[in-house]
């Protein structure tokens, strides 16, 4: 498909918010967590800092020789290192401090008598310093915290919070499923049985059943639209049918009367046979009208039943092409075969193929001056009947619509010199519809009309 299905972006559109909601209620989860820890953990490293720091001013004046024990103990008790500059002097587990601790900023925040904190890595390792000056016994305290526990703690909330949101994502995706499933079934239903309506199944419905008042409602007004269509259609298809059928009965007599006055027309005066003439063209288009009405009425009641042979297809042009000239009385066209036509086969009824071919000639013969010639080509799948003509052609803007009923165009507004009835083309591509080919105009080599009938291939053997 050139288009991605409305179920597809249903589900799409369930997958992305639910992945973007995962996201964001991920992100503000772990951001919101790791600062209450992060506060959590400072706040309390900073008390215990400074209840290191008035421990050791306590002992520094009581008793110095207790500090190492002091600061033993209290590095024992808080997992931290505890260093001391007193009068430049470093006091510590080692006597020269880490390089994270004297290339930090705290260090000199605190010479300016001011506590101090920060975080800062060292060997890939976090850790958080905190230094405090206690002025009365001229010393630094700080004291460094590991922070490999929070930041691991963070890590597997964070690894959890990911796969939360991964299950969320899916359990989305899933409901976008279920849901545009049960969301569009109503609208793959209608298309369903609009595609058999126009297919010209006219019993066609849809259940009205459905999730909410609207599938429900949508469901009711397309049946009532279709019964609607459908005795419409029957009316009108009955109501031609009748017509055209009482229509037979005073042509029959029209054209008996022509048949006896034509049988004296030397008795007459040449007005008398110059209207004569007249009433004998007209009279052969109303009966050509009337058959093709009949011929419509038909099809459109559905009882225009087909009589389908496997035929070859070389034969069947020449006879159809044959019987035209002869209706018409003109010169015969060009016919050729192409070798990869030979012995081609088609499923058609042989009636009505040959009516197709003698509309498309009356067409030429109307409206362009006569067809020039008929090309016959093959292909694996397809057969291919081309109609020449040596008209000027079909303007681009009307070769759809010259399949329409009644539809003439610009040729037939000179009523005097075209006597067309504006059907044989629609009836035309009604049969080549009916036999599973197409029929199409086009402009030919010489710049007239180009009609192509395109008839599926068949493999039966013809004998």
């Amino acid at each position: 498909m050139n288009r991605t299905s409305l179920r597809l972006r249903l589900i799409f559109t369930f997958a992305l918010g639910t992945l973007v909601l995962s996201v964001t209620l991920t992100s503000i989860t772990y951001i919101g967590v790791r600062r209450a820890l992060e506060h959590q953990q400072f706040s309390i490293d900073l008390a215990q800092t400074i209840n290191t720091a008035t421990l050791t001013r306590s002992t520094l004046e009581e008793s110095p020789l207790a500090l190492n024990q002091l600061i033993s103990g209290a590095e024992q008790d808080t997992n931290s290192s505890v260093f001391l500059a007193v009068h430049g002097q470093w006091l510590g587990p080692s006597v020269i401090p880490p390089p994270y601790l004297t290339d930090t900023a705290v260090v000199q925040v605190v010479a300016r008598q001011k506590i101090a904190t920060q975080v800062v890595t060292f060997l890939g390792n976090p850790y958080y310093v905190v230094g405090l000056p206690v002025p009365s016994i001229q010393t630094d305290l700080f004291e460094v915290f590991p922070l490999r526990q929070l930041n691991d703690n963070l890590s597997n909330l964070l690894v959890l919070l990911i796969v939360a949101g991964s299950v969320t994502t899916l359990l989305g995706l899933v409901g976008g499923v279920v849901v545009s499933g049960r969301s569009v079934r109503p609208l793959r239903l209608v298309a369903v049985a609009a595609e058999r309506i126009s297919n010209g199944d006219l019993d066609a419905r849809i259940p009205e059943v459905g999730s909410g008042n609207e599938v429900r409602r949508l469901s009711h007004s397309f049946n009532v639209m279709v019964d609607q269509l459908s005795t419409r259609l029957e009316r009108d298809a009955r109501f031609a049918s009748d017509v055209t059928h009482e229509l037979r009965s005073p042509l029959t007599g029209l054209a008996m009367s022509a048949s006896l006055l034509s049988a004296e027309a030397d008795r007459l005066s040449p007005s008398a046979q110059e209207s004569l003439r007249i009433l004998n063209a007209d009279l052969a288009v109303f009966r050509n009208l009337v058959e093709d009405l009949l011929e419509m009425a038909r099809m459109d009641a559905g009882g225009n039943n087909l009589t389908f042979e496997f035929v070859p297809v070389g034969p069947l042009v020449h006879h159809c092409v044959a019987a035209s000239v002869r209706r018409l009385d003109i010169a015969p066209p060009t016919v050729t075969v192409a070798d990869e036509a030979q012995g081609a086969v088609v499923r058609v009824d042989r009636r009505r193929f040959e009516r197709v071919i003698a509309n498309l000639f009356a067409n030429a013969e109307n409206y362009a001056g006569g067809v020039t010639e008929v090309l016959l080509d093959a292909s694996n799948d397809e057969v291919t009947v081309t109609v020449n003509d040596d008209g000027p052609g079909i303007a681009a803007s009307e070769r759809e619509a010259v399949f329409e009923r009644f539809f003439r165009g610009q040729a037939a507004h000179d009523r005097g010199e075209v006597q067309g009835t504006g059907i044989g083309l629609a009836l035309a591509r009604e049969h080549v519809l009916a036999f599973g080919g197409t029929l199409t105009v086009d402009e030919s080599p010489t710049g007239g009309a180009q009609f192509r009938i395109v008839l599926p291939r068949t493999t039966e053997e013809f004998e």
